[in-house]
């Protein structure tokens, strides 16, 4: 463990997970990206961290990005490699824009909120969900999964 992740964890006493091999962390703040037209040219689409977003991150904060479509992870860099992700959540809207543009739509330029997770959507923590979905299981009623088509890989399996 990196001396900037015992100092997070003794300072703040946050639930940790591990992303590819580096440590993870929910984000403290919000996060405000302006996506402007020459990020939105120089981009790849279904690329987690060639994209639009990702090109934004990388102009304004400086940091290292991969853009899913539920989670952002930001790198915190420590002396050139990536010691830390900083996990925040997509907003709906942003999800939107990031699956029509995967998909050979356009992605609007804007500003874009970026959310630190808060309640359940929080490393570790319990969610309300999963105890309805074990009741309607028992009671053999279940929704049917959609999946999404055509956009970039789940960051729950493939992760930065």
């Amino acid at each position: 463990m990196t001396k900037l992740v015992k100092k997070l964890k003794k300072k703040t006493n946050q639930r940790t997970c591990r992303v590819a091999g580096v440590t993870c962390v929910d984000a403290t703040k919000d996060i405000i990206l302006e996506l402007l037209p020459k990020d939105i040219n120089k981009a790849k689409r279904k690329s987690n961290s060639e994209c639009s977003l990702a090109i934004a991150c990388r102009r304004q904060l400086g940091h290292e990005a991969r853009i899913h479509l539920t989670k952002v992870y930001i790198s915190r860099n420590g002396g050139g490699k990536i010691e830390l992700w900083d996990r925040y959540i997509v907003p709906l809207r942003l999800r939107t824009e990031i699956v029509a543009f995967d998909r050979g739509g356009e992605m609007q330029p804007g500003e874009y909120t970026l959310k630190a997770p808060i309640g359940f959507n929080r490393i570790g923590a319990r969610n309300g969900r999963q105890e309805a979905y074990r009741k309607r299981k028992q009671n053999g009623k279940r929704n049917p999964h959609i999946t999404i088509t055509g956009v970039r890989l789940s960051a729950l399996k493939h992760a930065p």
